[in-house]
């Protein structure tokens, strides 16, 4: 990563730079602001903002998603205009998710969030038909994280 913050909101553990992810950078859609950490969807016209909405589990179809890995809030990624994103099956340490840590359990599916000011980020699953993203596969209380097996 380069981001040089101090605070480290999320870590991909597993599956990339070499494994099941792949890397590729898109612009992000005009007027917004794309964070590291956040799921983000791939538009029409090939920009990247958080999801306003995503389809339902079992489905004939999928929302497809991306982790953002460095978001246009930095600056070499504002610079080219582009952020950088992960596709596939990866496992990240997070800050980045929804309500209070106790909320997650180990083993718990969860989806991403459409609402707001949580948008693109980990959320759980409050419906049987929320696009499942991915499985809780520790929570740290202690750090304030958990660790999410994502397939996207």
């Amino acid at each position: 990563m380069s981001n040089l913050s101090s605070t480290v909101l999320f870590d991909v553990v597993r599956g990339w730079p070499d494994g099941a992810a792949v890397e590729e950078c898109f612009p992000p859609t005009s007027g917004s602001t794309v964070l590291e950490g956040e799921l983000v969807v791939l538009a029409a016209d090939g920009t990247v903002d958080v999801p306003a909405s995503i389809a339902t589990e079992g489905g004939t179809t999928r929302t497809r998603l991306y982790l953002v890995i460095q978001g246009n809030d930095q600056s070499d990624a504002n610079y080219v205009g582009k952020v950088v994103c992960l596709r596939g099956n990866l496992t990240i340490e997070t800050e980045k998710f929804v309500g209070a840590i106790g909320n997650y359990t180990v083993g718990e599916l969860v989806t991403v969030d459409v609402a707001g000011a949580d948008a693109g980020q980990i959320t759980e699953r409050t419906g049987a038909n929320e696009q499942i993203v991915g499985m809780v596969e520790a929570v740290n209380s202690t750090a304030g994280k958990i660790t999410v097996a994502l397939s996207l």
